[in-house]
Parts: C-alpha cells; structure tokens; sequence
C-alpha cells in the first residue's frame, strides 16, 4: 500500500492556500474623495501592511484599486446559507439561545454584483449608482448589518462564553439599539468621554470583560485589558479599533445588536493612511496595538482562505528591531504576531519570517509566569514549524527540537495540568473534552500538541527499509490523530475565548490529510463544519481536504 507523505499533503495545501489568496489591496470605504481626505498615495501606504509577494490588482483602465463590498456581501450571504441552511446537521456542541429580533436585512443588503471603484485622475469618484447615492457612513456599513447569527458553544467548563447572554440580551432595549445612530464623524476631532453612544458603550464594555482577555494570552501584565482602554482614550484609531473588535464577535451571537465593524473598519483606515503617508511607518504603541487588532480582525474574516495583512515590517525593518522589546506592549504585540504566523503557516504559506533559532525576548528563555511559560511554547513551535519549511533536515536538528519540547513539558507548572477529562459514552459525535484553568493554559496545550504533530510527521527516515518507514508511517498517523482529537477536545471543553477552536481548524487544515480511516475523517470534517457555524470561516479547508482525500483514494 502506498501512503502519501505529510510532506505531500503540505505542498498540495500550500498550492490550495496560494490559490484562495486574494490579490486585492483595497478595502471598500478607504479612498480618495472630493475633499482630498486621503490621497491616491496615502491609499498605497496602506500597502505597508501587505506582504510583498501579494500584487496590486491590474485593471485595463489602469485604475488599480478594487471595491470589496459586493464580495464581502456575497461571501456573508454564502456563508449564512451553509449555517443555517435546513441540510445542515444541528452542532451537538451549540446551544440554542432565545430568539432575538433580527435586523430586516432588505434594509442593509447591497447589490451583489462585482462592483468595482474606478479614480479618476483628479481624484474624484466614478459614477457608480451605489456609492453616487450614498455617502460614506452608508457605505462602509452594508456588509455586517446582514444578521449572522450564530450560537455560541455550550460547556460546562468555567467561564463559558454563554455567560454574555446574560450581559448583552437580557439588559439591552432592541427598540433602542435599533434606534440609536453611529455617526461617521463622532470621533474625528478626538475621542469624546465619556461615550455618549450606547452601542459603543456596550462594545467598550465587551472588549473589557470578554474580548481582551483572547489576546492577554500573550501578555502577564494583560495588556490588552488593563493598558488598551486606558491608552484609547488619547487614540481614536485605538478607540475605534476595540469597537471595530466588539462589533466583530458580537455580530456572530447578536443578530439584534447593531455591530457594525466596517464602520469602524474605515473609521481606522481614514486616519491611518495620513498617519502613514506623514511618518513612513508606525512609531507609536497605541498605533502598533491598532495594527494587530486590524490584522486580527481581517485574519478572523477570512478564516481558513489564506488572505491576511503583514505585520512582519511593524517590528523589524532594514536596521534591525523598530520597537523598545522591553515594552510589555511591544512584547504582547510580537506575540500576537508570532501567532499569526504559526496560523498562516499551517495554512500552507510560508510566513515565518523572524528568525526563531534563538529566544528573542528573556521572558521566554526564564519564564517567570504561566503567560511566559505559554509564550515560550508558542516560540517553539514557530521554531518547529520553520524548521519543517527548510529544504534539508538533520536527524540531530530534529532530535534537539524533540529535546525542547520534552523539556517544556516537564518543567511547565503544574497548572498547564489538564484538571478534568469530560467522557461522553461511545458512538457519540463528541467523544470528550478536557478543561484547563486559564486560557493560557488551553492555548498552550494546543501548541505542545501542534509541536508534537510536526515533529512526528517530519522524523527523518533516510536510511530506513521499507518495513521501517511503514511502521513509522503508521506510528505517525496514529499520533496525529491522537493529537488531532487532543486538540478538538480542547476546544469543545475551553470556550471562554474563540481561538482554541480556530487553532484546531488551521491544525486540522495541515495535519489530517494523512488520516485513512472514513470515519476519522468525517469526525474532522464535523468539527470544521462547527467551527464556521461558530462564525469563523473554514468551508475553505472542508474542501480542500475531501478533494486531497479523493484524489489519494484513486492512487491508492
């Protein structure tokens, strides 16, 4: 029998992640109007945020910016119908909640036809119907006012987030939320305290008790709750980029909450391209925190798709490092990024771009807290996945990562512990779950399993007979189910966040092409399909996954 290599399946992933990239450098809402608000060369110093190997769109009137909308739209709509569409099986790990009053979406639904925004040479706007009879604060919220609710999961692990039913649904007056206005210009000569905006009041207070603690995995001093508030009150880009966060997650679970993250989307964008067009690059640490907030919040739109804006030239540049790394901001932004990534690399892109040989930051060579001991897992496992991506791999390279991992794993505090197994009798779809105390914790386990996965899918094997290479052929696909499964069962059973289930998505994307068994199979596919009932897109990687497996069923 012949197996397909792991080796194999990365390239094929790579070649499908590649193929789903989108080559467009404009983002509906951002360009140059009649007043002169923002340049046909500051537009292009939003390019700084995109990798280099992306390219601008080519179009025959040599206009080189595309309008998003129509597509975003259309991705939305496709996206409600796979979710709630009656074929669909209903997700054992999603609870229903009580219904809400929906916005009518007739009122807010764009045309879905492929529009694009052609400039004309004095920097006026083209007559298109729709932005002609519009103005900007109509135009950059049609995409979210379509309701895209979904259920958030059920678990009886602590700090589930079902806990927010409570402090949105129940304490909030649907007439008034329908009611009240975001106007474009609330925060254009700086931020107004206190709010005076109900809506943004709520998704303040959402970054605060819910949304910042996803990113304080990266940060003992949690950054991003306790300095991010505080520092958005002298930043409307900031201010706006929490809102922009809020309104993201909110729209997932809310369908009667006005979340309209493109308004604050273009709200960023309006004052960063002046920001970039005068400086040349990000010098400040309330603008370093907008930008990964801004990539995060595009990242988590596309899903398993690939797209994604650069943050690799936000920390280091010709020179060397941009930033202070003794900041505890800079440093939870460089985490955040490494993340990214880790995320973009089991995906099949190559973007690990820092050199991950050594401990940049000596909080990961001594960690001195659970966050650190989590941090320096993350570290590793950039470092492993990089390692995976070179063209010649030592047996002693492969043995000294081995050797690295083991001894997190040994020395790591107790905490990192799983403090219960929850077992669910045999034949059901959810086989189990494990709980950890802190989300920290459960991202780190995340990242030991991804370690271990790609460890054991690149073992060396030059040398072998062919009786030696089946053998560790079925070792390794036996332990990355195990891993797989490890990784599910911790995002069913850590739900205080959404990266735990995101995280097992991109690991599956990469990992479960080498599963034979049908059923193994359909129990990855289940999950993915619960992962985009959750609002995080992964239709991307159902089928690139069911077209790898059955184009390997007729070779084998």
């Amino acid at each position: 029998m012949c197996y397909p290599s792991a080796e194999e399946g990365m390239r094929n992933g790579k070649e499908e992640a590649r193929k789903s990239n989108y080559r467009v450098r404009f983002r509906h809402g951002v360009y140059p109007d009649q007043e002169g608000s923002a340049t046909r060369e500051d537009i292009k110093k939003y390019d700084y945020f995109f990798d280099s190997a992306q390219e601008w769109v080519c179009m025959p009137t040599k206009v080189n910016f595309v309008d998003e909308s129509a597509q975003i739209v259309e991705e939305m709509e496709g996206s409600a119908v796979d979710r709630y569409g009656s074929s669909k099986r209903a997700s054992q790990f999603l609870t229903r909640k009580k219904a809400v009053e929906r916005i009518p979406q007739g009122a807010s639904r764009r045309s879905t036809r492929v529009s694009e925004l052609a400039i004309r040479a004095g920097g006026s706007i083209s007559n298109d119907p729709v932005l002609a009879q519009a103005d900007l604060g109509e135009i950059v919220s049609s995409p979210w006012l379509i309701a895209t609710h979904s259920h958030w999961p059920a678990s009886s692990a602590p700090e589930s987030v079902n806990g927010t039913e409570d402090s949105l649904s129940s304490s909030w007056d649907t007439s008034l939320i329908c009611n009240s206005p975001c106007p474009f210009h609330a925060h254009e000569n700086g931020v107004q305290w206190p709010l005076a905006d109900p809506v943004e009041a709520h998704l303040f207070r959402f970054w605060v008790e819910k949304a910042a603690a996803w990113w304080d995995i990266t940060s003992p001093e949690n950054v991003f709750r306790d300095y991010a508030p505080t520092m958005a009150l002298n930043s409307p880009m900031l201010l706006n980029a929490i809102f922009m966060i809020s309104a993201q997650h909110i729209a997932r679970f809310e369908p009667g909450f006005p979340a309209r993250p493109y308004l604050y989307h273009d709200r960023i964008l309006q004052r960063l391209i002046p920001y970039l067009a005068e400086k040349g690059r990000i010098e400040d640490e309330a603008t370093l925190l907008v930008a990964i907030l801004l990539r995060s919040f595009e990242e988590f739109h596309a899903g398993t798709k690939g797209q994604h804006l650069s943050t690799f030239e936000l920390f280091i540049g010709p020179e060397g490092w941009l930033f202070d790394t003794s900041s505890s901001v800079v440093q939870a932004c460089l985490m955040v990024h490494v993340h990214f990534e880790i995320y973009q690399s089991l995906l099949g892109t190559s973007q690990l771009r820092i050199d991950y040989e050594g401990f940049i930051l000596s909080s990961l060579t001594s960690p001195a807290s659970d966050v650190a001991w989590a941090n320096r897992i993350v570290w590793l496992c950039a470092r492993i996945l990089q390692w995976v991506e070179k063209d010649f791999r030592t047996l002693d390279e492969w043995q000294q990562l081995a050797s690295l991992v083991d001894d997190w794993e040994r020395d790591c505090p107790t905490s990192f512990d799983t403090f219960f197994r929850e077992e669910f009798p045999s034949g059901n779809r959810i086989t189990s779950e494990l709980w950890f105390i802190r989300p920290c914790h459960a991202h780190a386990n995340q990242q030991l399993r991804i370690c271990r996965i790609a460890l054991m899918a690149h073992q060396p094997i030059s040398g072998l007979n062919d009786i030696e290479r089946d053998n560790i052929v079925r070792s390794m696909q036996q332990a990355v189910l195990k891993a797989l499964n490890e990784l599910i069962a911790i995002a069913r059973g850590n739900t205080q966040t959404s990266s735990p289930a995101s995280i097992a998505a991109h690991a599956i994307h990469k990992f479960a092409v080498v599963l034979e068994d049908e059923a193994d199979r359909t129990k990855m596919i289940e999950f993915l399909e619960e992962v985009n009932t959750l609002g995080w897109p992964t239709m991307n990687t159902i089928e690139w996954l069911r077209r790898y497996w059955c184009r390997n069923e007729m070779i084998w």
